[in-house]
């Protein structure tokens, strides 16, 4: 804000604006939506929507999303459970569809996995541990 002590739109002052809310998002998820708007151009009454991120509501997926002149660039994460073993299996997926798996069992990691674009696995990650539980090397 200038020293008139006025927010001014049209003016020189660096605004930004962030929109909280609930809604379906397109891939037919209830989310929480938080929208982030800047007006970066000076004497210019027009925002541009820099950031978006998707919540679902079960708290299990999340979309990240860059705005690059108006295009959305994408990161997904994703979270499934898998109480009766222990496991928690967390999934993340880049903009160019290329993705990493982490593995946990009982709050310790067992494996994390890269692949491109296509699925193919293309490096990972193993560990192992011992009776009492202490971290071996892994591959």
């Amino acid at each position: 804000m200038n020293t008139n002590g006025l927010i001014d739109f049209s003016g020189t002052d660096r605004i930004t604006e962030t929109i909280n809310t609930f809604a379906i998002n397109s891939y037919n998820v209830p989310v929480r939506r938080t929208q982030t708007y800047v007006w970066a151009q000076n004497s210019m009454n027009t925002s541009n929507m820099i950031s978006a991120v998707e919540n679902s509501v079960d708290g299990l997926q999340t979309w990240n999303m860059l705005y690059n002149n108006g295009v959305p660039v994408t990161t997904h994460s994703q979270t499934a459970y898998d109480p009766a073993n222990g496991y928690t299996i967390f999934t993340m997926t880049a903009p160019d569809d290329s993705s990493s798996i982490t593995i946990n069992q009982f709050g310790r990691p067992v494996s994390v996995t890269q692949y491109d674009s296509t699925g193919v696995p293309i490096g990972g990650t193993t560990y192992g541990y011992d009776a009492q539980g202490t971290a071996e090397h892994g591959d």
